[in-house]
């Protein structure tokens, strides 16, 4: 048996939840599901497709792959024979991309009720919230850094999505004759994201995992080589989050 545990947001629960299903599917062992905080509601709410897995019930000699981790010993895991307990949050790109395919079947829902943007659009998706504390986790000091590379990119239009997009950290970006603020609901706004082809992404799980499931031409992604306030770094190691992979379709500008 495979049991994965659920924290955090949705995002954070589609990390936990696929990497779940691909090492459950790949020995044939059965999915649970542990969802101590009751929130499994945001991800099963939207995907259907993320159910059970059945397979073999193995519930002694556990492995406990445990506490807040990002990194999977993953040939260690394959070659276990007994339960394996999943209880981190498995921020790496290199988990998922080979089983993409799989992964858009499994995070499928039905976006034609939500508004999508034009192929020459560029979406900018900014996550504020608990950025805005004072250690300024993922975000630059001021909106100014995204003001310039938007202007190294040609649009007609620009579609600014957040959380929170009347705060004034983004008022200088939300006075540009070509921006556009659309604020939903969490799914049509996460199809905003996901249906762009041109798209840049703050440190979200939620946009990178929006951004994985559509098919952009271009991402632009922040990143830092600094060890303060920001989590996503260029130079990752073994236990940080690496989520940008190095190709054609990612860019990515310092902050």
């Amino acid at each position: 048996m495979i049991t994965t545990c659920f924290k955090g947001g949705m995002g954070n629960q589609m990390f936990q939840y696929a990497l779940g299903r691909i090492i459950a599917e790949a020995k044939g062992y059965k999915l649970e599901i542990s969802d101590p905080d009751n929130r499994g509601n945001l991800l099963f709410d939207q995907f259907k497709n993320a159910g059970g897995v059945d397979g073999k019930e193995v519930k002694e000699n556990t492995m406990a792959c445990a506490h807040d981790l990002q990194y999977l010993d993953m040939n260690a895991v394959m070659g276990h024979n007994g339960h394996v307990l999943l209880h981190g949050y498995w921020q790496k790109y290199y988990y998922y991309t080979p089983h993409a395919d799989k992964i858009r079947q499994w995070f499928a829902y039905d976006d034609s009720q939500f508004e999508k943007p034009e192929p020459d659009d560029v979406v900018i998706h900014m996550r504020l919230g608990d950025q805005l504390k004072p250690d300024k986790i993922g975000l630059p000091e001021t909106v100014q850094v995204y003001i310039d590379l938007l202007n190294t990119i040609p649009h007609k239009r620009c579609i600014l999505v957040s959380d929170d997009p009347s705060d004034l950290f983004l008022a200088p970006l939300r006075a540009l004759p070509n921006v556009e603020v659309k604020h939903g609901s969490q799914m049509a706004d996460f199809t905003m994201i996901k249906c762009a082809k041109r798209v840049i992404i703050s440190q979200s799980t939620y946009a990178w995992w929006a951004t994985f499931l559509g098919t952009p031409e271009q991402v632009w992604a922040p990143l830092t080589s600094s060890q303060h306030r920001c989590l996503w770094k260029a130079c990752p190691a073994v236990q940080d989050i690496d989520l940008i992979p190095l190709n054609n379709m990612y860019n990515i500008f310092k902050i």
